[in-house]
């Protein structure tokens, strides 16, 4: 973590300023610390380079730390702190780093060409390295860091946010000598992002396995600067989603490495004659097998998923009167720029409508 990194930073559930303490560092780049919001309440780790933002991070990590630097010069969980993650949280985390880690890590997403993400933003390729140089942009459930790659490589400041952690530490192993680069474990229902201080909030493939696809909506907003852009991907209705979400029922009860493993025949059907437009939306036509795989257990494993349509979606941009009227890029994703500030900033008490329901 690099201490720049305090400017955009806050404490997840109350938005609050934090405050640094470093237990060890290495040249710019800080190793092992914690973070400490106004109210000492909320307490969160830093293991290994990445400011652990979760809820229940600090108690899970408090034993490590102190083991590792001396109980003397790490607190004691605050018996009021923030509560553990639930079970979905924890089933979700889980899967999207058994994922990671049996597809290779390093091959998340399978290194698709950065027309892939000027796509996505709405931004043609030549114009790209001049819209986002020198911009900051969250990445929203950065995974393995496909699109964070992009974005640094034309020239924006990236915080990639994720609650996984096999693929944030495959992600900070290759940008923690970058200095516009960023790793962050946190949720996209609770972000840990100052208020009007990204220029693009980011997010594909994400909010539908979240459990308050519009509470995350409302917090990539409230980050965005006026001015900025919103650019949200979600699994669509497309003509077998029905039959997904009953598949679901059966999926989502077997355990994690089994239903990977069962996800390998599901790729071989995919390849037979007439099943192409069955299997999707999880087959591209010249998706290799690894890939189809990783479809098959992007679609199956999350506790959470949606699919929705192009009323709804639009729907919820238009209902944050901060943003403009939306738009489809060519990716397929929606895309709204932030016109005036939001008229309520809730409080994190105002969001326990939501966060009771992860």
């Amino acid at each position: 973590m690099k201490e720049l990194l305090l400017e955009f930073l806050a404490a997840p559930q109350t938005l609050n300023p934090i405050e640094l303490t470093v237990l060890s560092s290495k040249g710019d780049e800080i190793i092992d610390g914690y973070l400490t919001g106004e109210d000492e309440k909320e307490i969160f780790p830093i293991i290994d380079g990445i400011p652990r933002m979760t809820r229940g991070s600090f108690g899970e990590s408090r034993d490590s730390l102190a083991e590792r630097h001396g109980a003397g010069r790490v607190p004691e969980a605050p018996e009021a702190g923030s509560p553990s993650m639930s079970k979905k949280e924890k089933k979700t985390r889980n899967g999207f780093d058994l994922q990671i880690s049996c597809s290779g890590a390093a091959t998340h997403f399978f290194k698709r060409t950065p027309e892939v993400f000027c796509a996505a933003i709405g931004v043609p390729p030549e114009e790209a390295a001049d819209r986002l140089s020198g911009k900051r942009m969250l990445d929203a459930g950065a995974g393995g860091g496909q699109y964070t790659f992009d974005a640094l490589n034309l020239g924006a400041e990236v915080i990639a946010l994720d609650i996984n952690r096999v693929g944030l530490s495959f992600l900070y192993d290759q940008v923690k000598d970058h200095p516009r680069a960023h790793v962050v474990e946190g949720s996209i229902l609770q972000l840990p992002v100052r208020t009007e201080s990204i220029h693009l909030a980011f997010s594909v493939g994400v909010l539908h396995h979240t459990a308050n696809l519009q509470l995350g909506l409302y917090e990539m907003a409230r980050c965005t600067r006026v001015g900025g852009d919103l650019v949200v991907g979600v699994y669509g209705k497309y003509r077998f989603w029905r039959y997904y979400t009953l598949l679901r029922i059966l999926t989502t009860r077997i355990p994690l490495r089994l239903l990977w493993y069962l996800c390998y025949p599901l790729a071989v059907i995919s390849y037979l004659p007439g099943l192409q437009q069955a299997c999707h939306p999880w087959v591209e036509r010249k998706e290799p097998f690894r890939s189809r795989v990783n479809g098959a257990f992007d679609h199956f494993h999350p506790p959470y998923q949606g699919y929705y349509s192009v009323e709804e979606i639009s729907g919820w941009f238009e209902e944050l009167e901060c943003l403009s009227s939306p738009t489809f890029t060519p990716f397929g994703a929606c895309k709204a720029a932030k016109r005036k500030v939001l008229e309520k900033v809730f409080s994190r008490q105002d969001y326990n409508f939501g966060l009771s329901q992860i």
